[in-house]
């Protein structure tokens, strides 16, 4: 279809952006916290330029992408009809920045797509694709406020709409809080003080995961993430082009199988190929080594030549072979 025109703001400018428009309109602001993320609150780019904030500009042709980073700001129009579908991919590198605009959204009162704590604990539960952001999700001390009753829920199984904080809207996941007062009301737990007037012994603190659960999740990543490590630094002595050291060959086998899932792609790559150089390899020596065989059962009796003898000693460990040590065979033999 027809050109998009698109005007974006980059993350790292983003709070200059915010307090740009809301000094242009204070009294909307103060009514409306999260006008900012309001699809129809845009502001001119040239008054933005004029205040300090950069603005970048592009246009959009069919059969070209836009990407949009997290934290950025952007706007746009279509120069006519045309055809358009986003998608919003969620790499290991974006937690972070998730848990930053969750405390954003908290800040502006807006309601969450999803529940970011449920997202990092449903990662780190399975223990495949790793990024242990969970700092951040706060061990709350209930005597500080004195909640004395407590109930284990599984707040995944809750509609969203019924586990969201009464105060900053944020969808509640790891814990949150309720009165007596007003059983259908939660807040989180950084917003207990607006729950009610009530004595906090009239609280009850509803939790997902207990001390020793979250803790031992935390022992099974930091082990997932140091048999990552220390299968990255094998990987890469495997991979790497020394090859003045024996490598036995089912070292090689089994790690590429073994470990996959803590690699890059790229890695995961160079490692599938080595093990397919090497299998060639193998093969190659195989036959050799039965040539060699061959022609000394031939010759045993005539011939006790201490070289070839030797040669037949060193290639009986098949599994164990350098690159430069076939390449010489290579050179040397004739293979049909």
């Amino acid at each position: 279809g027809e050109p998009k025109t698109w005007y974006g703001v980059p993350g790292s400018s983003a709070e200059k952006l915010e307090n740009c428009m809301k000094s242009y309109a204070p009294e909307l602001f103060s009514k409306t916290p999260d006008l900012l993320h309001h699809l129809v609150t845009t502001m001119n780019p040239s008054v933005l330029i004029r205040d300090g904030v950069p603005v970048i500009k592009t246009h959009q042709h069919a059969e070209k992408f836009v990407i949009t980073f997290p934290r950025a700001y952007h706007a746009g129009f279509n120069q006519g009809f045309n055809f358009a579908e986003a998608n919003n991919f969620c790499p290991t590198d974006w937690l972070p920045m998730g848990r930053c605009a969750i405390d954003h959204y908290k800040e502006m009162k807006r309601y969450s797509v999803f529940s970011h704590d449920e997202l990092i604990y449903k990662l780190a539960s399975e223990c495949q694709y790793l990024d242990p952001d969970i700092g951040d999700a706060t061990k709350f001390e209930l005597d500080y406020i004195g909640v004395t009753d407590t109930d284990r829920v599984c707040f995944e199984l809750m509609p969203d709409d019924e586990r969201q904080c009464d105060a900053c809207k944020t969808t509640c996941f790891l814990s949150a809080i309720s009165c007596l007062c007003k059983p259908n009301i939660l807040v989180c737990i950084n917003h207990v003080d607006q729950l009610c007037s009530c004595s906090p012994k009239k609280y009850c603190l509803w939790y997902r995961y207990t001390i020793d659960e979250m803790s031992n999740m935390l022992d099974a990543l930091r082990e997932r993430l140091d048999l990552c490590q220390k299968w990255k630094i094998l990987v890469n002595r495997l991979i790497s082009n020394d090859h003045q050291n024996l490598i036995d060959f089912n070292d090689i086998e089994k790690h590429t199988t073994s470990g996959v899932l803590c690699l890059r792609d790229d890695i995961r790559i160079k490692m599938e190929e080595k093990l397919a150089e090497a299998i060639e390899y193998r093969q190659m020596a195989k036959n050799i080594l039965k040539r060699i065989t061959c022609k000394d059962e031939l010759i045993e009796n005539n011939n006790n030549d201490d070289d070839l003898n030797k040669k037949k000693k060193n290639f009986n460990d098949e599994n164990k072979v350098t690159l430069n040590d076939i390449n010489q065979l290579k050179k040397s033999s004739k293979i049909n």
